[in-house]
């Protein structure tokens, strides 16, 4: 499997903005998810994991979410 690599540029208020957006998008997909009867009958500690193999843009998300937090942290922002 190929990487891909993204560089963008943004400045502070843009940072935080879309660190917001990602988020809000992270978790209301993973909601949508989690409550779908296709994961109902999934135990206990199976049904995230299961869910992010499933639908990978949601693990792209969370990537991207974590990677901008940690690089407003490295900037003091």
């Amino acid at each position: 499997m190929s990487s891909i690599t993204l560089e963008i540029r943004l400045d502070r208020q843009q940072a935080e903005a879309y660190l917001r957006w990602l988020v809000s998008q992270y978790e209301q997909v993973m909601a949508e998810c989690w409550y779908d009867d296709r994961y109902r009958h999934t135990p206990t500690g199976f049904r995230g994991p299961r869910i992010l193999k499933d639908h990978p843009h949601i693990v792209g998300i969370g990537r991207s979410a974590r990677e901008l937090h940690k690089r407003l942290q490295e900037c003091g922002l």
